[in-house]
């Protein structure tokens, strides 16, 4: 199954694109119109090896050889990279936050809501490839309840606590707050805005979540 503009379904697993976002409202970038508002950013701009312009996938692509050490490049220039890099992503995270900001200010249509209680009664994986959180946003401001544990679904259900949230994994110890089964599974294969790991890390293993505050009408 091929990535979706919007969302595609086959079986019981959906992936949602950048199109899914801005479906949701028309302010959300896609990925090119995304690298072209964070290159234009103070910390970012006129650095020599940013590309005069992104089309058709391309800033993707591009962060993922700035991400990584290339065989082709020595090391004070792989070290230029990877400092560039962590540049970058500190402006993908300003950016984006400021523009889910904007368009969590008000609220959703109700075709999200919709969705999200097809999803929570036909409880498919969800994968998405988006970095931003307006799909936890909508399950926070939706009221999906799972009448075996006797509450409203949360973020840390639909993620399964993948990665785990800290504050959520100490609660769950003492069995006060055991996950939601029946719903569906949102997988993020490219990273979330509210995801924090040790930047040397290169097992994962000091990834943690924050808990998700923003709901559409109020931000966080």
């Amino acid at each position: 199954m091929t990535t979706a503009s919007a969302a595609e379904g086959a079986g019981n697993a959906f992936i949602v694109g950048a199109g899914f976002s801005k479906a949701i409202d028309c302010r959300m970038p896609d990925t090119d119109a995304l690298g072209r508002l964070i290159t234009t950013r103070p910390d970012v701009a006129g650095h020599g090896r940013i590309p005069a312009q992104f089309e058709h996938g391309a800033f993707e692509s591009w962060l993922s050889v700035l991400a990584g050490d290339q065989p082709y490049l020595t090391e004070p220039e792989n070290l230029e990279q990877r400092a560039l890099f962590g540049r970058i992503a500190r402006a993908l995270v300003g950016t984006l936050s400021e523009i889910e900001a904007e368009v969590l200010s008000a609220d959703a249509d109700a075709w999200l809501y919709e969705l999200l209680s097809v999803f929570h009664f036909q409880h498919p994986t969800v994968v998405s490839l988006n970095y931003d959180t307006l799909l936890e946003a909508a399950v926070m401001t939706h009221s999906l309840w799972d009448g075996g544990i006797g509450r409203k679904i949360e973020v840390g259900d639909i993620l399964q606590e993948t990665p785990p949230n800290p504050a959520y994994a100490q609660t769950w110890d003492f069995g006060l707050a055991p996950l939601a089964q029946d719903t569906f599974r949102l997988i993020k294969l490219h990273g979330s805005l509210d995801w924090f790991w040790m930047g040397q890390d290169p097992t994962g293993l000091s990834l943690v979540r924050r808990d998700s505050l923003s709901r559409f009408g109020a931000p966080a």
